[in-house]
C-alpha cells in the first residue's frame, strides 16, 4: 500500500513578514500547492489558529485535519502543529499531543527550550485495508541544542511505545551532523538519505536568501520512518512557487514529500 507524506512548515503570519511574503497574499496558494501535490498525509508546522482555518478550508474537499497549539491546553492559541489527511483513504483513529519538556502532560518547557515546544501525534486507519500508522508531527527548538537533543529524546521514547508503524515528521531545526539528528537517525531511517533517488538539496531557503548545496546545510526539515514497516519509493524537496510569473516563495522552507510502501 502506497503512501504519500509531505512535511511542511508553512511559515507563522509574522506581522514582519510584507507584501508577497505576508500570509494574507500567500495563503491561497499554500492551500492549492497542498491540494495539487496531493499526498495522503501533510504535516504542518508553525500555523497559527487563523493560519489552520485558512488551510482547512482551502482544502477541505480532500482533507480532514487535526491541529494543537503550543501554549495552553483549554484555551488553543499561538502557533500549533497540524496533520492532514485525505478522507478518502484515512480517518482518524485517535489524536494526541505532548509537550516537548520533563512535565509533558502540561504546557511547558525545560532544558533552555526558547519557546513551548509540542509533538502532535495521530493514529490512522486506512479505509480499504483497516491497516493503522501512527504519524508523530514534531517542531524542535530554534535556539538550544540541549532541548532539541531532549526533545527528540522524549519523542522517540514515546514512539518506541507505539503498537503501529510509526512516522516522523518535522522541523527539526538542525541539520545532520547534530545531536538531535543523529538520535533520531539512530532509531529511524531519513527519507532523504535512504532514497535511491534522492534529492539533497536545502529545505530551509530563507525565502530564497539559502543559496542551493548539497552539503547538508540549511537542510533541516525530516521525514523519518520506520525500516522494518515501510519500503521508501521517492524523496523529494518541493520547490514549488507562486504568483504570476512563478517566482514567489510559499514559505521561508520548502515542502518535503516522501512515498513510502507499508510492508506490515
Amino acid at each position: 500500500m502506497s503512501i504519500r507524506v509531505m512535511s511542511f512548515n508553512v511559515r507563522f503570519a509574522s506581522k514582519n513578514d510584507e507584501n508577497e511574503r505576508s500570509w494574507k497574499q500567500r495563503r491561497a496558494a499554500v492551500g492549492k500547492f497542498i491540494l495539487e501535490k496531493g499526498a495522503d498525509i501533510v504535516c504542518m508546522q508553525e500555523l497559527l489558529p487563523s493560519q489552520f482555518a485558512d488551510v482547512k478550508a482551502a482544502v477541505c474537499e480532500k482533507y480532514d485535519a487535526v491541529w494543537y497549539g503550543r501554549e495552553a491546553i483549554e484555551d488553543e492559541r499561538g502557533e500549533g502543529l497540524a496533520i492532514a489527511f485525505d478522507r478518502g483513504e484515512w480517518k482518524l483513529v485517535a489524536k494526541d499531543r505532548f509537550w516537548l519538556s520533563e512535565t509533558p502532560e502540561v504546557p511547558s518547557k525545560s532544558w533552555n527550550s526558547w519557546l513551548n515546544r509540542i509533538c502532535v501525534h495521530a493514529v490512522l486507519e486506512n479505509a480499504k485495508t483497516g491497516k493503522r500508522i501512527a504519524v508523530y508531527n514534531v517542531h524542535l527548538d530554534h535556539k538550544s541544542e540541549e532541548a532539541r537533543v531532549e526533545g527528540i529524546r522524549l519523542v522517540l521514547d514515546v514512539i518506541a511505545e507505539s503498537e503501529y508503524p510509526v512516522y516522523l515528521c518535522g522541523d527539526f531545526n538542525t541539520e545532520r551532523n547534530a545531536g538531535a539528528y543523529v538520535s533520531a537517525s539512530a532509531a529511524l531511517v531519513d527519507s532523504c538519505m535512504y532514497s535511491p533517488s534522492t534529492d539533497k538539496g536545502i529545505t530551509f531557503n530563507q525565502w530564497g536568501a539559502s543559496a542551493e548545496a548539497d552539503d547538508g546545510s540549511h537542510v533541516i526539515d525530516y521525514n523519518f520512518f520506520e525500516k522494518e514497516a515501510f519500503e521508501l519509493l521517492s524523496f523529494e524537496i518541493c520547490r514549488d512557487k507562486w504568483g504570476e510569473n512563478g517566482e514567489n516563495f510559499l514559505s521561508d522552507h520548502y515542502a518535503i514529500l516522501s512515498e513510502v510502501n507499508l510492508k506490515k
